[in-house]
C-alpha cells in the first residue's frame, strides 16, 4: 500500500487528538478529584457513584431524624424527672397531712401548697420544644392544661376534659412516630393523656386528685385514705418514665449505628468515585512527555515537502 504525505497527516491528527483527550482527562481528575466527570465514561462506576449517594443522603436524613427525636425525648426525660421530684414533695405533705393532730391553719396551708403543686404538674404537661408541646399526642401546637383542667380531644370534633366549659383544645392519645431505618419507627411523643388523665380506682384522674387533696385539707380534714391513690399515680409516672428511658437507649444506639453505616457508606464511594492524586499526576506528567515527544515527532516528520527538495 502507498503511503502518502496526507496519511500520514491525518494519522498524526488521530493520534494527537487522542493525546489530548487523555490529558484533558487526567486534567479533568486532578481538578475534580473524581474518576469520572460524565456518566459515559464508565457507566458502571456511574450508577454504583449514585446509589451510594443515594445512601448517604438517606442515612442524613435519618441522623436528622434521629436528632430531633433525640431532643425531644431528652425534653421529656427532663419533665418527667422534675414531675418525680414533686411526686416526692407531694408525698412528703400528704404524709405530714395524715394525722389528726395538725390544725385547722397547718391544714390551709398545706391545701395551698398541694395547689401550687398541682399547677407545677400543670406547668409540666405543658412542657415544649420549639413551640411543640411534648404532652400533646400530635396536637404539639396547643397547651394540653388549659385553666385547672388536662384537656383532650373529643370524638365529636368539640374539646372536652375536665373542665368542658373552656372551649379549647388539648392533647390527644396518638402516637408519633418517626423512622430511624426503613422499617425501625420509634414513638416520639409519651401520651399526656394516658399520664395524667388516666382515673384511679375511685374515678379520679391525677389533677382531680390533687383538687381533692387540697380540698380535703380546706376542710380540716386528713389526707391518709388518699395515699394509696397517690401510689397509683406515682406509679404510672414512673412506669412511663421507664418506658421512655428505654426509647432513649434505643435511640442512642441507632444513632451509633447510623453514624457507623454512614463512615463506611462514605469509604465506599470514596473508593468508587475519588482518584488517587498521587497516581493521576504521575500519569498526567507522563502523558504530557508523551505528547510532547509526538508532537514533536510529528513536526520533524510532516515538515519536510517536495517543495523542500525543488529549490
Amino acid at each position: 500500500m502507498r503511503i502518502t504525505q496526507g496519511m500520514m497527516a491525518r494519522q498524526f491528527l488521530a493520534n494527537y487528538e487522542r493525546s489530548m483527550q487523555r490529558l484533558d482527562r487526567y486534567q479533568a481528575q486532578l481538578e475534580t478529584g473524581k474518576k469520572i466527570t460524565r456518566p459515559s465514561e464508565d457507566p458502571v462506576t456511574a450508577v454504583m457513584t449514585v446509589r451510594a449517594q443515594a445512601e448517604l443522603r438517606g442515612i442524613a436524613q435519618f441522623e436528622r431524624n434521629a436528632s430531633t427525636l433525640l431532643s425531644w425525648v431528652q425534653t421529656t426525660d427532663a419533665a418527667l424527672f422534675e414531675a418525680q421530684d414533686l411526686m416526692k414533695t407531694l408525698r412528703e405533705k400528704m404524709v405530714q397531712a395524715s394525722s389528726d393532730t395538725l390544725g385547722e391553719t397547718a391544714m390551709k396551708a398545706l391545701a395551698a401548697e398541694i395547689r401550687q403543686i398541682k399547677e407545677q404538674f400543670g406547668a409540666i404537661a405543658n412542657t415544649s420544644i420549639g413551640g411543640r408541646y411534648v404532652f400533646g399526642g400530635t396536637n404539639t401546637l396547643d397547651p394540653p392544661y388549659v385553666e385547672g383542667a388536662f384537656q383532650e380531644t373529643s370524638d365529636n370534633g368539640p374539646a372536652t376534659g375536665n373542665d368542658p366549659g373552656s372551649g379549647k383544645y388539648g392533647g390527644n392519645d396518638a402516637v408519633i412516630d418517626v423512622a430511624l431505618k426503613p422499617g425501625i419507627d420509634l414513638p416520639l411523643n409519651v401520651i399526656g393523656k394516658t399520664l395524667f388523665n388516666t382515673q384511679d380506682k375511685d374515678g379520679r384522674t391525677f389533677f382531680a386528685f390533687l383538687d381533692q387533696v387540697a380540698d380535703q385539707l380546706e376542710q380540716g380534714r386528713p389526707v391518709g385514705d388518699l395515699l394509696g391513690a397517690l401510689d397509683e399515680h406515682e406509679d404510672r409516672f414512673l412506669t412511663t418514665h421507664t418506658t421512655l428511658g428505654a426509647v432513649e437507649g434505643r435511640l442512642e444506639l441507632m444513632l451509633s449505628r447510623l453514624s457507623s453505616e454512614a463512615g463506611i457508606t462514605e469509604e465506599l464511594l470514596s473508593r468508587q468515585s475519588d482518584v488517587d492524586i498521587a497516581e493521576i499526576v504521575t500519569r498526567l506528567s507522563m502523558q504530557e512527555n508523551v505528547h510532547r515527544a509526538a508532537l514533536a515527532t510529528g513536526a520533524r516528520i510532516l515538515m519536510p515537502t517536495l517543495m523542500d527538495f525543488l529549490r
